[in-house]
């Protein structure tokens, strides 16, 4: 059975007092003490764990382990035992992680959201605007959540006769926005989507270390990997539907949200990967060495024989789990902030062709090509 969970959570904590716009992260650990038992089985539920007499040592395990779970799909519920966790030195934590002694299973969980949440020096939580506010000093900035933005309702169309310039033009906008719309909507409603993904690694007596994973299948991966090389590949669709958009909105506060993204969307590429960290790696080049090294989204060629070296070099170097691990969680990094401007560009790209009589696309909605119809 288990011995030992930890479960954390990095925040992202905003100080009032400094007025300085750089949310530093706080690491947190969960105090179980704080929770009653009721409370304790319902945030194990959560994570799909349990320390009792059914969770049982995987088969096949070293005399110790380890488990590294990460799950994708937020879980809001999480933040109902916010203060059950209290601050730890990052220091402190790591050599908890470090620890363990022999015959032990150990699982270490991560608290994920994924979607922004920061907190103020009190331990309470901010927007995005309450932080610009306090950080300009001026009261009227309205840099802000996507929530906060779509609240703001539709907003009309502006330059109106540069979206209606030629069939050509008109065609080429609408359809990016619709493309854009369709494909965020299906990665997050794909079955990799739901997937979470777990690495185990175990020890025995004699030091050999063995690593077990849980991933998404095959099918589900690939599934989604032309739908993310739009995105950021040569099609460059993030970064077109966020040029349209802002060209043709009217509503500055929301321009200035979907340029934020976009903003972020592209220093997110350039960035480590998030968790698992590979060295001289980026997150773009670990996605062109993942999709073109596999051969998934186009076939072998010589074009892409550096992705296919680096692809090699990464697994030999890192692990073959370590690099799906740092795959999939970089997905979700640059997803995130594609899914903040798809809500906003889905409301307005409705309200302009619906509402406000702008030329639609003329591509099928994939939905409603392959819906299913059984006569009565």
């Amino acid at each position: 059975m288990v011995d030992d969970i930890l479960i954390t959570w990095t925040i992202r904590t905003f100080d009032r007092r400094l007025k300085t716009l750089s949310p530093l992260p706080k690491h947190y650990v969960l105090d179980r003490t704080k929770a009653s038992e009721s409370e304790q089985a319902e945030i194990m539920k959560i994570f799909g764990t349990s320390d009792g007499p059914d969770e049982q040592k995987p088969k096949g395990l070293g005399a110790r382990s380890e488990t590294l779970s990460v799950g994708n799909r937020p879980d809001e519920r999480m933040l109902r035992f916010r203060q059950m966790f209290v601050e730890k030195p990052i220091e402190e934590i790591k050599r908890f992680l470090n620890g363990g002694g022999p015959n032990s299973h150990r699982v270490f969980k991560s608290v994920n959201l994924h979607r922004d949440y920061f907190e103020d020096e009190t331990g309470r939580e901010i927007t995005m605007r309450e932080m610009m506010q306090i950080a300009n000093g001026n009261k009227n900035e309205m840099f802000i959540d996507a929530e906060s933005v779509v609240q703001l309702g539709p907003c009309a169309i502006r330059a109106r006769e540069k979206w209606a310039v030629d069939k050509t033009i008109v065609v080429d906008k609408a359809n990016t926005l619709f493309n854009f719309i369709q494909v965020v909507g299906l990665i997050w409603r794909s079955s990799w989507a739901r997937k979470k993904i777990s690495i185990t690694t175990n020890s025995d007596n004699d030091g050999k270390t063995n690593i077990t994973c849980d991933f998404p299948a095959v099918e589900s991966m690939c599934a989604v990997l032309t739908l993310f090389r739009q995105l950021y590949a040569s099609d460059a669709l993030m970064e077109r539907t966020c040029d349209i958009y802002m060209e043709h909105a009217s509503n500055e506060i929301k321009k200035q949200w979907v340029d934020y993204c976009l903003k972020n969307f592209k220093k997110s590429l350039n960035m480590d990967p998030p968790l698992i960290h590979l060295q001289g790696c980026t997150v773009k080049q670990l996605f062109d060495a993942f999709l073109y090294g596999t051969g998934m989204v186009h076939s072998p060629s010589d074009n892409n024989r550096n992705n296919r070296n680096r692809l090699s070099k990464l697994v030999t170097q890192h692990g073959r789990e370590k690099v799906i691990m740092a795959v999939n969680e970089s997905f979700w990094m640059v997803l995130g902030y594609a899914v903040d401007v798809f809500h906003v560009v889905k409301q307005d790209y409705e309200h302009w062709t619906e509402q406000e009589g702008c030329a639609k696309s003329d591509m099928f909605d994939i939905y409603s090509l392959l819906r299913s119809h059984v006569p009565q």
